[in-house]
């Protein structure tokens, strides 16, 4: 599986100010390893939506999923 992301996802804050860093979304890939594309990328947005306390962006976020056969 390749992933290619902007700084915008590992840079989102949550209401202390904390980043979501590398390793979260690292481990939110681990996690989410056995299924297609558009599942992890679910995942992901998931444990985004669920790290930062609004809907509110500060950055761009942009993350590409692929797997090869």
């Amino acid at each position: 599986m390749l992933t290619i992301y902007t700084d915008g996802v590992t840079e989102t804050t949550d209401t202390a100010g904390q980043e979501f860093v590398e390793a979260r979304l690292l481990d939110t890939l681990q996690q989410s390893k056995n299924l297609d594309p558009a599942g992890v990328l679910s995942d992901v947005e998931k444990a985004l939506e669920q790290f930062r306390p609004t809907e509110r962006l500060h950055d761009d976020l942009t993350l590409v999923v692929a797997r090869g056969r």
